[in-house]
């Protein structure tokens, strides 16, 4: 049908793998921003005339988030719709904030973590220190990646009897015990 030399062959093979290149790179912007490319206010600039748009809104989710920042959201929707692009924690409360309707510009979105009661000592939401990732780890307070990676090292030659035997893991003394006790588990 078309008679193209090697040369325009190349150029047009190029030329389409750039086109997929910049419509796959505006795909992950548009899942991983969600709309935080739309500037911030609503107001678009189209031939020099400011247009607003009062459906949508900015709103800051902060908290409990993996991505806390400034996002766009219509008018009136649930807080979930925002916290989920936010990508919440696992110990994230989103229920305390998800139904609430976010109406107005500039609106905060503080994600609670969620209260832990003295029965997570049952094991129920603890962290298990014998199979927990060195990520797992490093969410407990007061431990930073450097003791969780000791308590990973420490566990491959002498797993844990006990919740007690982490305090023979260097950098965990008995406060640092005692604050932890009721949020691990050896089972």
């Amino acid at each position: 049908m078309f008679d193209l030399t090697r040369q325009e062959k190349i150029v047009i093979t190029f030329l389409a793998a750039a086109f997929l290149s910049g419509v796959v790179v505006l795909w992950f912007k548009n899942l991983y921003c969600g709309a935080a490319a739309a500037p911030a206010g609503g107001k678009t600039e189209v031939g020099g005339e400011s247009r607003g748009t009062p459906t949508e809104l900015s709103v800051t989710v902060s908290g409990a988030v993996l991505h806390p920042g400034v996002y766009r959201v219509k008018k009136g929707a649930p807080a979930s719709d925002v916290i989920d692009r936010a990508v919440p924690l696992v110990d994230a409360d989103v229920q305390a904030v998800a139904d609430r309707p976010i109406e107005t510009e500039g609106a905060v979105v503080a994600v609670p973590l969620a209260k832990r009661s003295r029965d997570s000592a049952a094991g129920v939401g603890a962290v298990n220190i014998n199979t927990a990732t060195g990520e797992e780890l490093d969410r407990l307070p007061g431990i930073g990646p450097k003791i969780a990676s000791r308590i990973v090292e420490h566990r491959k030659s002498r797993p844990f009897r006990e919740a007690k035997d982490l305090m023979n893991v260097d950098g965990i003394g008995e406060k640092k015990y005692d604050a932890l006790k009721d949020r691990i588990t050896v089972h």
